[in-house]
């Protein structure tokens, strides 16, 4: 069994992980370790300013195909790309375009009250592990699991997940997957050729297939027990046929539904294919998690 969190931490944890009791070493400078997390924020990354003739739009998220798409290359199929809101080129998030259209549907904040009611009961687990992490500023090598939680969840006095609860991995109804990654100045960048996003909201129960995932987390230590808060970007392509199987299955109104199936085609940017027609809409979901265990029997 695998405890993800405690191993490495304090050396009073360490007789519990099988290693010497009198190990020297602190929380400030542990050896390797693996460091668990769980969700406990999620929001669409959003268009933040309209292009104009002079300068690309706004939006947050990530540069997934390494270039700047200026609405002239076959490669994102002529679409636009993004600045970022700290300035970086080539932000690739179509999807956030389409947002506007579907909260005239569903609400202004509706998307974002749903998403909070769901991590704050549990609906929507989802855990991660940072594995191999040698140090928070920077380490060349660390791997990142993510997948579905098991557990149950407690909450404080005002409502916010208590830290350092643990959870394990549901496998039965989400893959878990793995990314490889380095920390570069306090930040993990990782990636994975396809990853799964376990969506459980209301009645919408689905594993959103991302390829060529991206992430961006900032790495902050909890002080008093030394785990670790994280807090970024997750990002890639969704294919479009994916998109609308997705659709299909929600429980929205037929005028939503083809709306979105109609749109989303004309706002692919990934995978072109022999033709040149995109197959994927670049996306990206922010996020923030708090120190767990996470104990893993595989």
């Amino acid at each position: 069994m695998k405890r993800a969190l405690a191993c490495g931490l304090l050396p009073l944890f360490f007789s519990a992980c099988g290693g010497d009791a009198e190990v020297n070493q602190t929380a400030d400078q542990p050896e390797s370790a693996d460091y668990g997390a769980v969700l406990t924020f999620a929001t669409f990354a959003q268009q933040l300013e309209q292009p104009t003739d002079t300068k690309p739009g706004v939006a947050e998220g990530l540069n997934l195909d390494d270039t700047n798409g200026v609405g002239e290359d076959a490669a994102s199929c002529f679409k636009k790309d993004f600045n970022g809101p700290d300035g970086r080129t080539g932000i690739d998030n179509q999807f956030a375009v389409l947002l506007p259209l579907i909260k005239t549907f569903v609400g202004e904040d509706n998307i974002d009250v749903l998403l909070e009611a769901a991590i704050a009961n549990g609906q929507l687990l989802i855990v991660m592990e940072l594995q191999g992490l040698d140090n928070l500023e920077d380490d060349a090598d660390v791997k990142l699991r993510l997948g579905g939680g098991s557990g149950s969840v407690l909450q404080d006095t005002t409502g916010a997940y208590e830290l350092y609860q643990t959870f394990g991995y549901n496998r039965e109804e989400a893959p878990v997957s793995e990314f490889d990654g380095y920390v570069k100045d306090g930040k993990l960048y990782a990636h994975a050729d396809e990853a799964w996003l376990p969506v459980r909201v209301l009645d919408a129960d689905f594993n959103l297939h991302v390829r060529g995932a991206r992430v961006e987390f900032e790495l902050t230590r909890e002080q008093q027990v030394g785990g670790v808060f994280v807090e970024g970007v997750v990002s890639g392509g969704i294919n479009v046929e994916d998109f609308k199987d997705i659709v299909a299955g929600l429980n929205i109104s037929s005028d939503l539904q083809k709306l979105a199936t109609s749109v989303i085609g004309g706002t692919a940017d990934l995978a072109p294919d022999a033709d040149g027609v995109c197959q994927e809409v670049s996306a990206a979901l922010k996020f923030r998690a708090s120190p767990a265990y996470i104990l893993d029997d595989e």
